[in-house]
Protein backbone atom coordinates (compact mmCIF):
# COMPACT_ATOMS: atom_id res chain seq x y z
CA UNK A 1 0.00 0.00 0.00
CA UNK A 2 1.17 3.55 -0.59
CA UNK A 3 2.68 5.24 2.47
CA UNK A 4 0.61 8.01 4.10
CA UNK A 5 2.69 10.89 2.71
CA UNK A 6 2.52 9.61 -0.87
CA UNK A 7 -1.21 8.90 -0.64
CA UNK A 8 -1.85 12.36 0.89
CA UNK A 9 0.13 13.98 -1.93
CA UNK A 10 -2.13 12.19 -4.40
CA UNK A 11 -5.28 13.78 -2.93
CA UNK A 12 -5.36 16.80 -5.28
CA UNK A 13 -4.56 14.61 -8.27
CA UNK A 14 -7.28 12.13 -7.35
CA UNK A 15 -9.80 14.91 -6.88
CA UNK A 16 -8.94 16.43 -10.26
CA UNK A 17 -8.62 13.31 -12.38
CA UNK A 18 -10.85 10.76 -10.67
CA UNK A 19 -13.73 10.99 -13.13
CA UNK A 20 -11.37 10.68 -16.09
CA UNK A 21 -9.84 7.61 -14.51
CA UNK A 22 -13.25 6.05 -14.03
CA UNK A 23 -14.22 6.68 -17.63
CA UNK A 24 -10.99 5.27 -19.05
CA UNK A 25 -10.65 2.40 -16.57
CA UNK A 26 -7.28 3.78 -15.51
CA UNK A 27 -4.92 1.58 -13.55
CA UNK A 28 -1.21 1.24 -14.10
CA UNK A 29 -1.20 -2.35 -15.16
CA UNK A 30 -2.78 -5.70 -15.43
CA UNK A 31 -1.01 -8.82 -14.38
CA UNK A 32 -2.42 -11.94 -15.82
CA UNK A 33 -0.98 -15.18 -16.95
CA UNK A 34 2.69 -15.94 -16.75
CA UNK A 35 4.33 -18.77 -18.68
CA UNK A 36 3.22 -21.05 -15.84
CA UNK A 37 -0.41 -19.94 -15.67
CA UNK A 38 -3.34 -20.15 -18.09
CA UNK A 39 -4.48 -17.19 -20.20
CA UNK A 40 -7.97 -17.28 -18.68
CA UNK A 41 -9.40 -18.13 -15.30
CA UNK A 42 -12.76 -19.56 -14.39
CA UNK A 43 -14.08 -18.37 -11.06
CA UNK A 44 -17.06 -20.07 -9.44
CA UNK A 45 -19.87 -17.62 -8.77
CA UNK A 46 -22.40 -18.94 -6.31
CA UNK A 47 -25.61 -17.27 -7.35
CA UNK A 48 -27.70 -15.55 -4.71
CA UNK A 49 -30.74 -14.65 -6.74
CA UNK A 50 -29.61 -12.45 -9.62
CA UNK A 51 -26.42 -11.41 -7.79
CA UNK A 52 -22.99 -12.96 -8.15
CA UNK A 53 -20.53 -13.02 -5.25
CA UNK A 54 -16.86 -13.89 -5.69
CA UNK A 55 -13.74 -13.67 -3.56
CA UNK A 56 -11.00 -11.14 -4.33
CA UNK A 57 -7.60 -10.63 -2.75
CA UNK A 58 -6.51 -7.09 -1.93
CA UNK A 59 -2.81 -6.17 -1.84
CA UNK A 60 -1.97 -9.91 -1.87
CA UNK A 61 -2.99 -10.28 1.77
CA UNK A 62 -6.67 -9.63 2.53
CA UNK A 63 -9.50 -11.68 1.05
CA UNK A 64 -13.03 -10.32 0.87
CA UNK A 65 -16.29 -11.17 -0.85
CA UNK A 66 -17.39 -8.92 -3.71
CA UNK A 67 -20.56 -8.61 -5.72
CA UNK A 68 -19.84 -8.53 -9.46
CA UNK A 69 -21.60 -5.42 -10.76
CA UNK A 70 -21.24 -4.64 -14.46
CA UNK A 71 -23.31 -1.48 -13.95
CA UNK A 72 -20.91 -0.04 -11.35
CA UNK A 73 -18.08 2.08 -12.71
CA UNK A 74 -16.14 1.89 -9.44
CA UNK A 75 -14.89 -0.90 -7.20
CA UNK A 76 -15.78 -0.49 -3.52
CA UNK A 77 -14.13 -2.34 -0.68
CA UNK A 78 -15.79 -2.93 2.70
CA UNK A 79 -14.59 -0.86 5.67
CA UNK A 80 -13.49 -4.04 7.50
CA UNK A 81 -11.18 -4.97 4.59
CA UNK A 82 -9.74 -1.44 4.54
CA UNK A 83 -9.01 -1.66 8.26
CA UNK A 84 -7.45 -5.11 7.84
CA UNK A 85 -5.17 -3.60 5.18
CA UNK A 86 -4.07 -0.97 7.69
CA UNK A 87 -5.87 1.93 6.02
CA UNK A 88 -6.58 4.60 8.62
CA UNK A 89 -10.13 5.68 7.81
CA UNK A 90 -10.02 8.36 10.52
CA UNK A 91 -7.38 10.41 8.73
CA UNK A 92 -8.21 12.84 5.99
CA UNK A 93 -8.65 10.93 2.72
CA UNK A 94 -9.88 12.18 -0.65
CA UNK A 95 -13.64 11.66 -0.99
CA UNK A 96 -15.97 11.32 -3.94
CA UNK A 97 -19.74 11.59 -4.21
CA UNK A 98 -21.61 8.30 -4.58
CA UNK A 99 -25.33 7.76 -5.03
CA UNK A 100 -26.62 5.44 -2.31
CA UNK A 101 -30.09 4.18 -1.52
CA UNK A 102 -30.53 7.00 0.99
CA UNK A 103 -29.15 9.72 -1.29
CA UNK A 104 -25.82 11.24 -2.27
CA UNK A 105 -22.95 10.51 0.14
CA UNK A 106 -19.21 11.20 0.05
CA UNK A 107 -16.95 8.17 0.51
CA UNK A 108 -13.17 7.94 0.93
CA UNK A 109 -11.00 6.68 -1.93
CA UNK A 110 -7.64 4.94 -1.68
CA UNK A 111 -5.19 3.38 -4.11
CA UNK A 112 -4.59 -0.35 -3.62
CA UNK A 113 -1.40 -2.00 -4.80
CA UNK A 114 -3.45 -4.79 -6.35
CA UNK A 115 -6.85 -6.42 -6.63
CA UNK A 116 -6.86 -10.06 -7.73
CA UNK A 117 -9.69 -12.36 -8.76
CA UNK A 118 -8.96 -15.94 -9.75
CA UNK A 119 -5.32 -15.26 -10.65
CA UNK A 120 -6.03 -12.10 -12.66
CA UNK A 121 -4.61 -8.98 -11.05
CA UNK A 122 -5.00 -5.25 -11.63
CA UNK A 123 -2.30 -3.10 -10.05
CA UNK A 124 -2.64 0.38 -8.53
CA UNK A 125 -6.43 0.44 -8.58
CA UNK A 126 -8.27 3.40 -7.05
CA UNK A 127 -11.20 2.12 -4.99
CA UNK A 128 -13.84 3.59 -2.71
CA UNK A 129 -14.31 2.43 0.88
CA UNK A 130 -17.98 1.85 1.68
CA UNK A 131 -20.14 -0.76 3.37
CA UNK A 132 -23.02 -1.81 1.16
CA UNK A 133 -26.36 -2.02 2.99
CA UNK A 134 -26.33 -5.82 2.98
CA UNK A 135 -26.03 -8.16 5.97
CA UNK A 136 -22.85 -9.82 4.62
CA UNK A 137 -21.19 -6.44 3.84
CA UNK A 138 -19.60 -7.52 0.54
CA UNK A 139 -17.53 -5.20 -1.60
CA UNK A 140 -18.51 -4.23 -5.12
CA UNK A 141 -16.35 -5.28 -8.08
CA UNK A 142 -16.92 -2.66 -10.75
CA UNK A 143 -15.96 -1.94 -14.33
CA UNK A 144 -12.72 -0.20 -13.33
CA UNK A 145 -11.48 -3.74 -12.60
CA UNK A 146 -13.57 -5.79 -15.04
CA UNK A 147 -12.77 -3.66 -18.12
CA UNK A 148 -9.19 -4.92 -18.02
CA UNK A 149 -10.41 -8.34 -19.11
CA UNK A 150 -12.58 -10.09 -21.62
CA UNK A 151 -15.32 -11.31 -19.37
CA UNK A 152 -17.86 -14.06 -19.81
CA UNK A 153 -20.54 -14.95 -17.31
CA UNK A 154 -22.11 -18.39 -17.62
CA UNK A 155 -25.12 -18.30 -15.34
CA UNK A 156 -26.06 -21.91 -16.08
CA UNK A 157 -22.63 -23.22 -15.07
CA UNK A 158 -22.18 -20.61 -12.33
CA UNK A 159 -18.78 -19.37 -13.53
CA UNK A 160 -17.14 -16.08 -14.39
CA UNK A 161 -14.39 -16.35 -17.01
CA UNK A 162 -11.72 -13.62 -17.01
CA UNK A 163 -9.23 -13.42 -19.85
CA UNK A 164 -6.58 -10.75 -20.21
CA UNK A 165 -7.26 -8.45 -23.18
Amino acid sequence: MLDARRQASLAPILATFFLGALISGCATGVEGPTPRTPAAYKVSIPLQGPQMTIQATLNEKVSANFRVDTAASLTMIPRAAAKELGIDLERRLPRIPVQSISGMIRVPVVVLDSVEVGGMRVKDLTVAVYDLPHPDRPGLLGLDFLNHFRMEIDMREGVLVLERK
